[in-house]
């Protein structure tokens, strides 16, 4: 098969999404830092083509997955000290 010959898995490639990272970088884990993290993969997040699903769609869906694990992470986090 020739570089250019697709394989079916090619629009499954990771991306690193540098502004996501930076956003929650040292953030407190919780809504505030989900909020960010949704803001920043739906501005950032830039999908290959796909016949079956939008482009829409499909930054919404790694926005909510991503936002999620940062709201989960918040919930595992122990109190903060003094509060």
């Amino acid at each position: 098969m020739r570089k250019s010959e697709s394989r079916g898995w090619s629009s499954m490639l990771a991306q690193r999404l540098a502004l996501a990272e930076k956003a929650v970088i040292g953030a407190k884990p919780g809504r505030e830092a989900a909020e960010a993290m949704f803001a920043a993969v739906a501005a950032e997040y830039a999908p290959a083509p796909d016949p079956f699903a939008s482009k829409e769609y499909r930054i919404r869906t790694v926005a909510n997955l991503l936002a999620a694990e940062a709201w989960k992470l918040g919930r595992k986090a122990p109190p903060s000290e003094g509060g």
